[in-house]
């Protein structure tokens, strides 16, 4: 058993779920939305310029971005019901983003096989249910249930050190800490983006694995690289690769190599 002062639950799209499970709640504080995004190559787009495009769809804005020499367009805004930790992109998703940025731009009509991969997150929104989706606030809230128990949800990705700073400095008064500790900052190392520049070899896959904790396929390329998302081929040309630097590091038998490989094709098929 583990024993603290303070608990800061910061679940996201989990948050309602556990606030029942272990704190019996039964009130749904959050909205969720689907945000996705589709992934095509830059057709000769500029490499620096976004590009900001009103869909003739609904009205909303969504944006042609530059990344990783291909064009990230994105997103939608929809409310999501389902799993959580099975979000996917429909059919509908993809011709949402298409039939959008083919109005825009009829000379470069963009298919569905042009799509290199798609993906899609969930927004944590403060629950506003008689709202269109765009219009619901991304402001976040604390909530303190039980002393030293402290709730953070909502916000943004353009706000997530704001949200980690206001949950420290409630967290810090009630421990009785000098306030000073919540605008200490730790340094996140970049070397991982290295292997994003790079056609990966075996010492590559190596590195990953032991230095730093890659325990599968989809951590590896998916997180990791990017592969999973950046390249046509998924890198199912570097999976026997992995399978081995993974069974020597771990010691894993063929069937657990299979069961991971297979969670692979399965995030591929969700994300293609």
């Amino acid at each position: 058993m583990i024993q603290t002062r303070s608990l800061i639950l910061a679940a996201g799209p989990w948050t309602d779920i556990l606030e029942e499970s272990w704190l019996a709640s039964k009130k749904k504080k959050l909205r969720l939305t689907k945000g996705v995004h589709i992934l095509v190559p830059s057709r000769g787009f500029s490499s620096k310029r976004a590009i900001a495009m009103l869909s003739p769809i609904d009205g909303r804005v969504t944006f042609a971005v530059p990344w990783e020499n291909r064009l990230l367009i994105g997103t939608t805004d929809t409310d999501y019901t389902e799993q959580v930790d099975h979000v996917g992109v429909s059919e509908k998703d993809k011709r949402y983003l298409l039939d959008t940025f083919n109005a825009h731009f009829p000379q470069h009509t963009l298919k569905e096989q042009d799509i290199i991969s798609t993906m899609a997150g969930l927004r944590c929104l403060i629950r506003q249910d008689q709202l269109n989706p765009s219009k619901v606030s991304r402001e976040h809230w604390l909530e303190e249930p039980y002393p030293g128990v402290l709730i953070i949800a909502g916000g943004k990705l353009t706000t997530f050190r704001s949200m980690g700073e206001h949950a420290l400095e409630k967290v810090i008064r009630s421990a009785g800490l000098p306030a000073s500790v919540a605008k200490k900052g730790t340094h996140i190392s970049g070397t991982i983006r290295n292997f994003m520049d790079k056609k990966l070899v075996s010492s590559d896959i190596r590195k990953l694995i032991r230095d730093y904790h890659v325990t599968n396929f989809e951590d590896l390329l998916g997180r990791r690289t990017l592969v999973q998302f950046l390249e046509p081929s998924h890198g199912f040309e570097l999976l026997d690769a992995i399978a081995k630097e993974l069974q020597e590091e771990f010691g894993y038998d063929e069937s657990e190599l299979v069961k991971l490989r297979a969670d692979y094709m399965e995030s591929v098929q969700r994300y293609s």
